[in-house]
């Protein structure tokens, strides 16, 4: 069990991405998927995400589609919120 932690909004600056990124990997490997492992739930999702662009949202150098958000929550067990949030 994580500990509660505080959490702080996040935006769609450059900075912003980078953070989104992080706790998008954090959460992935918290659910103990591998990047190849988060694209094949999506996909059984019917929702084709490269490994490449799964890759790109992590680095923050892209953000994956809001739409998406609800899918990516439920293969990483966790809510759209935490998705959006970042630890202080």
């Amino acid at each position: 069990i994580m500990p509660e932690t505080q959490h702080t909004r996040v935006g769609s600056s450059a900075e912003d991405k980078v953070i989104f990124g992080g706790c998008l990997k954090d959460l992935r490997e918290r659910a103990e998927l591998s990047v190849v492992g988060a694209q094949v739930s999506l996909f059984n999702l019917g929702l084709e995400v490269s490994e490449q662009s799964w890759r790109n949202w992590e680095a923050g150098r892209a953000l994956p589609p809001a739409t998406m958000l609800v899918d990516i929550a439920e293969i990483l067990d966790c809510s759209v919120d935490e998705i959006l949030a970042r630890p202080e």
